[in-house]
C-alpha cells in the first residue's frame, strides 16, 4: 500500500493504475498471516538489529519470519539480503 500511494503521489501511476493495483493488493490481503509484536521476544530483535545493521522495525519483521518459519514479503533489498543470509524465503512484492 505505501508503495503504491509513493507511486501515485510521484505521478509515476494513473489514478485509474492505483485503483486497479490497490484492488489486486486486497485480494493479496486474503493470503496474508497476520502476526502480533506481543508475538516477539525484544531481545531477540534487538539482537538481529544490532547484527544486521537493520532497523528493530525491519528486524521485527525478520524475526517474525523466523519464529513462524514464513516467507518475508518485501522489495527492501537491505531486509532480503539479511533475510536469505538467515536461510529465510522472500518474495518480492
Amino acid at each position: 500500500g505505501n508503495s503504491l500511494v509513493k507511486e501515485l503521489r510521484r505521478k509515476l501511476v494513473t489514478f485509474e493504475s492505483f485503483a486497479n493495483m490497490l484492488k489486486a493488493l486486497g485480494g493479496v490481503s486474503e493470503l496474508m498471516v497476520v502476526r502480533n509484536f506481543r508475538d516477539l521476544d525484544a531481545d531477540r530483535v534487538s539482537t538481529l538489529s544490532m547484527s544486521t545493521g537493520l532497523t528493530f522495525y525491519d528486524a521485527s519483521y525478520l524475526t517474525l519470519a523466523l519464529v513462524s518459519n514464513e516467507s518475508l514479503a518485501t522489495n527492501d533489498l537491505s531486509m532480503k539480503r539479511e533475510a536469505q543470509k538467515l536461510g529465510l524465503r522472500v518474495t518480492s512484492v
